[in-house]
């Protein structure tokens, strides 16, 4: 093992140390550096990435990555030279072996140049860190929070730019909240109108009595006014593509044609409710939805939709591939298994598969372009009481505004 050079992180000191302390620090540090390293080259070789060598005179040994520097801090962090032919996602891979040999919660593994990683060992989760929910965005144009990334990062995404939204989570792993927290920023948006369908009667009960309220169905009491609500949906999603301006792909939208953010709320249970009502699956109402979310999905970005489809998990039999491929933008909360993970993540280790069956509320896996495979949490909404609150308040000023 070559020599490691190793520096420790600047801090504010409220009194200035003594030359013995320091040098009692500096031993100490030491020896913590050469201990992560050797740790590192154990847990690398154990986990598979180690190579095994011949001598010229037929001696057998074994090549490693190489940890090239040390920086100790709140989060200790070991710069790795890669073997010839190696990537990071071969480090990624084995990123909780690495932890479980370090002793911390969480390695993040972070490219720095051709060759050369940086192995960031957090002693706590950063996704532990509460995430405040941000005033309302004034435009669809304006990116809106989404929530925080593990390395500390603001997930913000116009709903302008991106296209159609795919949502699943088990019962109170906090999809909910992060809907009330998603909706809550485009509430009182001027170029944006909230509709669609919502089985459960809770997520859009509250826009009812504004200006969004007339495409919004709720409950599972009249399904054919689902049904309804989805294709005037589509009346809309027509008239608009017939009406693009010939210089132009995509639909001009605003204040007097705003996007159309229409949420389908537990997809899997309206099409069974409808199902129940027709008979027979496929029956005239399950089929009219079937058929109304599908052109949507397919042909709605362009004309100002997006769709936000949620449900407790997406299997193949509810939302099929062709279905999926229509939704970039895909985050899963906590689910029951890694097959559920893998329908919408197919880049999910094993590892972060088995991690996020038993995730905490509020924290979800993202993919969408740019980004395989990501960790985030949520804004905190909190209660449901102070989300009807959010929402009455938006619907208050536009009634002032428009006074």
């Amino acid at each position: 093992m070559t020599a490691v050079t190793w520096e420790r992180e600047a801090s504010p000191e409220a009194s200035r140390p003594s030359l013995w302390e320091r040098r009692r620090r500096e031993r100490r540090d030491a020896e913590h550096a050469s201990w992560l390293v050797r740790r590192c080259l154990a847990a690398m070789a154990n986990s598979g990435l180690a190579r095994h060598t011949e001598s010229c005179g037929g001696l057998p040994g074994m090549v490693t990555p190489q940890v090239r520097s040390v920086r100790l801090g709140t989060v200790d962090r070991l710069l790795v030279q890669l073997m010839t032919g190696q990537t990071p996602a071969e480090l990624r891979e084995i990123a909780p072996n690495l932890a479980e040999a370090f002793g911390v919660r969480f390695v993040r593994v972070r490219r720095r140049s051709p060759g050369y990683v940086f192995l960031e060992l957090h002693r706590t989760d950063p996704l532990d860190q509460v995430i405040a929910l941000p005033d309302a965005a004034e435009s669809a144009t304006e990116p809106v929070l989404f929530g925080r990334t593990d390395d500390n990062r603001e997930l913000r995404i116009s709903l302008a730019d991106q296209a159609h939204v795919l949502v699943q989570g088990q019962t109170r792993s906090g999809k909910s909240r992060f809907l009330y927290g998603l909706l809550s920023q485009v509430s009182d948006t001027s170029d944006v109108l909230i509709c669609g369908s919502d089985i459960t009667a809770l997520v859009l009960r509250p826009f009812l009595g504004s200006r969004h309220g007339h495409l919004i169905a709720t409950g599972a009491g009249d399904i054919a006014a689902h049904a309804d609500v989805l294709d005037e949906l589509v009346t809309i999603m027509d008239d608009r593509i017939a009406r693009i301006p010939a210089d132009q792909d995509v639909y001009p939208c605003g204040p007097d044609d705003p996007y159309l953010v229409t949420l389908l709320e537990e997809l899997p249970g309206l099409l069974r409710r409808a199902a129940q009502v027709d008979g027979r699956k496929n029956g005239p109402l399950h089929g009219r939805i079937q058929s109304a979310y599908g052109r949507l999905l397919a042909e709605g970005a362009k004309a100002g939709f997006r769709l936000i489809i949620v449900m407790q998990r997406a299997d193949a039999t509810i939302i099929g591939g062709y279905e999926r491929a229509q939704c970039p933008l895909r985050i899963s909360f906590a689910v029951d298994d890694r097959a559920a993970v893998r329908m919408l993540h197919p880049a999910a280790s094993d590892e972060l598969a088995d991690y996020h069956c038993s995730a905490p509320a509020g924290r979800a896996l993202i993919s969408m372009p740019g980004l395989p495979i990501g960790r985030f949490r949520s804004p905190e909404m909190g209660s449901y009481q102070e989300y009807v609150i959010n929402v009455l308040e938006a619907s208050a000023a536009e009634s002032v505004a428009v006074a």
